[in-house]
């Protein structure tokens, strides 16, 4: 007994000595955990979007040195399609996809002696923007109201009831409105014809007949404004809207006598041969 009375007291006073260091670690792991999420500054954000940038512009350029092609790369790249505000790896994926293009293109254009480092970017948009600048646009995305007749000539005037057409170079003497519609349809379609990168087709890797529908305005000074693509690829769009903001400068069309912005809609039958 007295020795099982020892061993009680002992057992004790360990435990007694133990008590106040499980009180100090306890302390330390209150204190030491966050109860709140940690806020990244703007230079640790900035620091993340260019490691994203720069190893997603790495992935795809390895891509397309080692011959995947376009449908493919696209496929990997221009995820989460729809209108809602895209995650910031979608985001910074469907960059790197346009920058991949317009690097094409201006590869294209040097090798062809038509580059004009002067001349608009069709992709400017995207590569001088952020993802917050992105979701920062998306979310103040202008609602569509309807216009009134006060209205519509900011919005412009479609280019089927112009009282004045717009005069493209060398349809000066084509006699009346409606001769000049015709000349400026018919130049419009050359012009496309002869600018438009054909390749695009065996690059894209596409099949059969594809449709574009490019929508533009034509301002009081004649020159194109606006111009926005529909089609079956991202690349196409791209191309078609590089290719219609390089038309030349027209005489500017008129409604009621005064100068006037013209609405305008050109379908492109892009056809690849099997």
């Amino acid at each position: 007994m007295l020795k099982k009375s020892k061993s009680k007291t002992s057992a004790r006073c360990k435990y007694l000595m133990i008590l106040p260091l499980m009180l100090v670690l306890l302390t330390f792991v209150a204190c030491s955990e966050d109860t709140e999420p940690r806020i990244e500054n703007a230079a640790e954000m900035d620091d993340q979007d260019a490691a994203l940038k720069a190893n997603l512009w790495d992935e795809i350029t390895a891509m397309d040195k080692n011959g995947v092609g376009f449908s493919e790369i696209s496929e990997f790249f221009l995820i989460e399609k729809g209108e809602h505000i895209k995650s910031k790896e979608a985001y910074y994926r469907m960059y790197a996809f346009m920058k991949l293009i317009h690097q094409k293109t201006v590869e294209r254009e040097k090798a062809a002696g038509t580059y004009d480092e002067n001349s608009k970017n069709p992709f400017q948009s995207i590569l001088n923007q952020d993802y917050e600048e992105y979701v920062e646009m998306r979310k103040n995305k202008p609602r569509v109201e309807k216009r009134s007749a006060e209205q519509g000539d900011e919005q412009g005037v479609p280019f089927s009831i112009i009282d004045e057409v717009p005069t493209y170079p060398g349809c000066e003497n084509s006699g009346s409105n409606d001769e000049k519609k015709k000349c400026m349809s018919e130049k419009i379609q050359e012009y496309v014809n002869e600018a438009f990168n054909t390749d695009l087709g065996k690059e894209l890797n596409l099949k059969g007949v594809n449709r574009i529908i490019v929508q533009f305005k034509i301002d009081k000074s004649g020159n194109i404004i606006e111009a926005r693509a529909r089609a079956p690829h991202p690349a196409l769009e791209a191309e078609a809207i590089r290719v219609i903001n390089e038309i030349p400068q027209m005489v500017p069309g008129k409604q009621n006598g005064q100068a006037s912005n013209v609405m305008y809609s050109l379908p492109i039958v892009f056809q690849v041969g099997e």
